[in-house]
């Protein structure tokens, strides 16, 4: 093999070394194995043949709703008829994803950042009604108001 060349045993050309990514495994100066268009090519097909496993399982999992008219929720895991869900037109199913019960304990669950802001409230209002209340004694005690 000549000096600053490599082979890619994938698409078995023999390349330039610029052409392989840096492998961190292998230490300061190692390279991967694969050029970087085959590299780059592996991942693409690997990420279209898990897509693809992903809407297959969620086309069956629709056609198995539309067949037995069950549907089991997201949040509390219970299977239920279909008639527990509100329709969605955008799902596979036809039908969104909790039930009606649990989308109902979700909406009169407190928000966290609700919570948060009504404390940093609270605390604002305190804080001006403690400063109210030294300017007022000030003013008392300077004789400018009456109690």
């Amino acid at each position: 093999m000549p000096e600053g060349k490599r082979w890619c045993p994938r698409c078995e050309r023999e390349l330039e070394l610029s052409c392989f990514g840096r492998n961190r495994a292998r230490g300061g100066g190692g390279l991967r194995a694969w050029c970087r268009e085959c590299e780059a090519e592996h991942k693409r097909d690997e990420r279209a043949s898990v897509a693809g496993e992903r809407l297959a399982d969620r086309v069956g999992r629709a056609e198995r709703v539309k067949e037995t008219g069950l549907k089991t929720c997201g949040r509390c895991g219970d299977e239920k008829p279909v008639d527990a869900f509100r329709p969605r037109k955008d799902s596979l199913d036809g039908y969104r994803n909790l039930c009606r019960d649990c989308e109902k304990a979700r909406a009169m669950e407190p928000d966290p950042e609700d919570r948060e802001r009504f404390d940093r409230w609270q605390q604002r209002k305190d804080d001006f009604e403690l400063l109210v209340e030294r300017v007022r004694r000030k003013l008392v005690n300077d004789g400018i108001v009456e109690e």
